[in-house]
Parts: structure tokens; sequence; C-alpha cells
């Protein structure tokens, strides 16, 4: 894959989109919950989380972002959206070659962790990529959509009828 390639380039597109954990695929499903939110990918081992990419996107734009991160779920792949939709899957593993290939350049930032005030980077909500995730913390379960993930420093889950606590991924 070369950077400058589109997601959409490389998907395999022969995915089936299901609407309930239990139903049977014969091959990699996408499962959908309330309103069409991308819950994850069916495995053999249960549904997994699963990375949001616009069709568009380019593997070196999203391994440039913090969205990179999200490669440390327990996930095997990327699910790539066109206008919204399921458009098909990449395979983590993809990524993961990609980064290991030394065609991928990182770049420093004089400027810090923080940044300069030119960069390119515009304050406020971030669509894609993100991943959905269920909390596993007791009596839970809520979706939480995240941008970026950090095992040592969990974010908050956004369930809104539970009292604050952190994010739990893993039982």
């Amino acid at each position: 894959m070369r950077p400058d390639d589109p997601f959409s380039s490389v998907a395999d597109t022969a995915v089936t989109v299901v609407r309930a954990e239990g139903e049977s695929t014969g091959g990699i499903a996408v499962l959908l919950g309330p309103g069409g939110v991308v819950l994850g990918t069916v495995t053999d081992s249960g549904v997994r989380p699963s990375v949001l990419v616009e069709s568009d996107m380019t593997i070196d734009a999203f391994v440039r972002s913090r969205a990179t991160t999200l490669l440390l779920l327990d996930m095997p792949y990327l699910v790539v959206l066109r206008d919204g939709a399921v458009f098909g899957v990449v395979a983590k593993t993809v990524v993961a070659e990609y980064l290991a290939s030394g065609a991928h350049r990182p770049t420093g930032n004089p400027m810090g962790i923080g940044g300069g005030a030119s960069d390119a980077v515009l304050p406020g909500p971030v669509r894609l990529p993100l991943a959905h995730v269920a909390c596993k913390h007791p009596d839970c379960g809520h979706v939480n959509a995240i941008e970026y993930w950090h095992r040592d420093r969990p974010q908050q889950c956004a369930n809104p009828d539970r009292a604050p606590h952190n994010l739990v991924l893993e039982v």
C-alpha cells in the first residue's frame, strides 16, 4: 500500500451488515446498533471493536493522526465508510505492514507536543477516524465513541445514566 492510497482502494467489500449480534454471517460481518451506528465486526470470538475511517482517507493521513492509538484495541478490522454507509473493511494488519515497511516516514514536531499556532489542525470534534467501544464496567455496557486510546490513562465513560467512571475495555 502506498502512502497516498485511499482505504477504498484496499478495502474488502465482501462484507455483510447485520443488525443483531447473534446473526450468522458466514464471512466478515459489520454489526450495526440503534440508529445505524457501527458497533464493530463480528468474529468467532464475538463482537470486536472497529476503527471507522472514510473511504477517501489515505493511509498516510491515518498513521499521522492520533487515531493510530486505536490500533491498540483488540480489533481485527478498520471499517471503511462511504457517505455514512459501510463500504468495506481493511484488515488491521494492512496498516501494521505499512508502518513496518519503511514507506512511512514519521515527522517530528519542532514546536513540541502542543504544536505551533500556525499548524493546520483546527480545534473541535473530529468525525472520523474513531472507534465505537462498549464499556465493560459492571452494569454499564454504554457504547462510547473514542478518537484515541491510552491504556494507562483511560477516558471517562460517556454513560449519562451511571456515576462517572473510567472506560473499561477489558474485564
